[in-house]
């Protein structure tokens, strides 16, 4: 169960010395108020971090949905000339393109 919850800790993103300290942190302490505090402390910190991380994930995720979806309709192109037809696209040539396909689907340089 503890190696579980530290291979869960460093997937989320702790540091092994910061495993490490969290296991330890009970034991460091003078009484049950201050480790109750200072382990609230660093696991806030944690959650906080991993929220952001989930934001940036689900942005990325939609994204990456919205890059497909437009690559789904490249599938069907028929122009010739690959890939300065590209240039040309209707498709492609939209303002509102996702970042991602901006950056990944432009000609190489």
């Amino acid at each position: 169960m503890k190696l579980q919850l530290a291979l869960d800790l460093r997937e989320a993103g702790l540091s092994v010395q910061g495993i490490k300290d969290l296991f330890c942190l009970k034991s460091d302490c003078a009484c049950p108020k201050d480790a109750s505090h200072r382990m609230s402390d660093v696991l806030n910190d944690q959650i906080d971090t991993m929220q952001r991380k989930i934001a940036k994930l689900r942005k990325l995720r939609e994204e990456l949905t919205a890059m497909v979806s437009v690559l789904t309709e490249c599938q069907s192109c028929e122009k010739g000339g690959f890939p300065l037809s590209c240039e040309k696209c209707d498709v492609l040539s939209n303002p509102e393109l996702p970042r991602a396909l901006r950056v990944l689907w432009h000609d190489c340089e």
